[in-house]
């Protein structure tokens, strides 16, 4: 996994983890570590907190091996209702800090471990954006692992979605910004950090999964956003659109989304009239709620706004329901561009997804399609997007003009020849023929290899000539093998 250069309390913490390795479970001592990443930040930038709860009161207790995973949990409910921006960020640690290990005193040697690796670092002096950065570095880390709770947009992937989105908005003095299906917010902190300093940003995300949730409200007090400007909610992003009843949707000027792919959902066919679906006329199917995140967010964008969704391919070719979702938004010019990712480069899932880019003022009908599955760098089990790659993509987005075998601009009209099938194939050739070869050359070059296979045969017999046998055996054996040089 490549990232920026670490930090050096990254390094320190990831030193700490792995002298206590053999005592807890690693992942779980990941998730608390970060979590104390927080609570040192909030004891650093708080010095009116009551002594009690502050971290140089519990690091000595810690390092002389009287700080229990109870009590630590007890300061941790305590300090996040003291400090209004701490509301709700500990809600998970209870549990997480009574599963790194059954045994008490293991507890206690791990605690002490993570307190002395973050004790010399003073977070509140830190800049936001390196210190937020370097946090998602580190939540990026976890989700890796499998048993993981978050799954993470890889940041290549997420600055690509946030350059690509806040273009025209960069400048603006206010922009809002929606993800419903937010996991640890990493990209709908992106796409804030690629708007100039001076814009006021909102966030409005919604979040399914308690222990994620904590982990991106705790994401955005270490980027440093005040809590006026962060509106999170916890639920079903389908089922529970905490918008859904204030005036026209609550629409936003972007909308950023990586559902997760090919999830079961309700489905109730009352939901045909919900004001997120009317309009299409249909629903989604059970099996796949692909198309249900995307007609969600769709619904919540402003007329001028961007949206990108990260999507598996079924969604450019499945028939049925899905398929008549496609024609709706190919009909109603609703797609602006459409960018084929590598495979294996999301956490957790090794199949390639497809970008998709909405709007809903665009002056033509046509949809830019980008086949970007060879732009990656292996690196070990995981594929990457190098910067090289990302402004390939980018640059390529922006200009819109027509690439052999990497860019085409669909027309309306082949769409609709295509049966709405938008699958990337259909529009871009992606055969690239064999060099033509050189005959002439070839020929040299095997009677080159033929005289020097000569060569060393001669060599090796004049080298066997001069074996000097013991034993009748032997000198059979070598006499055969002389004979097959000969």
């Amino acid at each position: 996994m490549k990232h920026q250069t670490k930090t050096e309390w990254e390094r320190a913490l990831e030193a700490a983890i792995q002298s206590v390795r053999k005592l807890c479970d690693v992942e779980v001592c990941k998730e608390v570590a970060l979590g104390l990443v927080a609570y040192k930040f909030l004891s650093d930038s708080h010095p009116d907190l009551k002594r009690d709860w502050t971290f140089p009161l519990l690091l000595n207790r810690a390092s002389d091996g009287f700080l229990t995973t109870d009590e630590l949990a007890e300061t941790l409910r305590a300090v996040s209702l003291s400090v209004p921006a701490a509301d709700g960020i500990f809600d998970d640690m209870e549990e997480r800090l009574q599963a790194l290990s059954p045994s008490e005193d293991k507890r206690e040697d791990v605690l002490k471990a993570i307190f002395e690796a973050l004790a010399p670092f003073d977070f509140s002096k830190m800049n936001p954006a390196t210190r937020g950065a370097a946090y998602a570095r580190q939540v990026e880390v976890l989700s890796a692992n499998r048993k993981a709770p978050v799954s993470v947009t890889p940041a290549a992937v997420s600055e690509l979605i946030a350059t690509i989105v806040t273009q025209g908005k960069r400048e603006s003095a206010a922009v809002s910004i929606y993800d419903p299906t937010m996991g640890s917010a990493s990209l709908l902190l992106q796409a804030g950090a690629s708007l100039a300093e001076e814009t006021a940003v909102r966030y409005y995300g919604q979040e399914i999964d308690h222990r994620v949730m904590c982990i991106a409200r705790r994401n955005f007090l270490l980027h440093g956003i005040a809590p006026e400007a962060a509106h999170l909610k916890e639920g079903d992003t389908l089922a529970e659109d905490w918008l859904i009843n204030q005036t026209e949707g609550t629409p936003y000027d972007i909308v950023v989304m990586n559902p997760p792919y090919g999830a079961r959902w309700a489905a109730d066919p009352h939901l045909v009239y919900d004001p997120r679906f009317i309009d299409v006329g249909i629903l989604p199917p059970r099996t796949h709620a692909d198309n249900a995140f995307l007609l969600h967010g769709l619904y919540h964008l402003k007329d001028d706004g961007a949206m990108a969704i990260l999507l598996p391919h079924g969604v450019l070719f499945r028939s049925g329901p899905d398929g008549k979702i496609r024609q709706y938004l190919i009909e109603h010019g609703l797609i602006d561009a459409i960018i084929g990712l590598p495979a294996n480069l999301f956490y957790g899932t090794k199949i390639p997804c497809a970008l998709m880019i909405l709007k809903k003022q665009r002056q033509s009908q046509d949809i830019l399609i980008i086949d970007a599955s060879k732009e990656y760098e292996p690196n070990g089990r995981q594929n990457v997007l190098t910067k090289q790659n990302t402004q390939r993509i980018l640059q390529t987005y922006l200009h819109r003009e027509e690439e052999p075998h990497f860019c085409h601009i669909a027309t309306l009209d082949e769409i609709r020849a295509n049966d709405y099938n938008l699958n990337i194939p259909r529009y871009i050739d992606t055969f690239e023929p064999e060099p033509e070869c050189d005959l002439t050359a070839l020929t040299q070059e095997m009677d080159a290899r033929r005289q020097k296979i000569t060569e060393n045969k001669a060599e090796l017999l004049r080298a066997m000539q001069q074996l000097a046998p013991h034993d009748k055996d032997t000198t059979q054996a070598i006499q055969s093998f002389q004979n097959m040089l000969k």
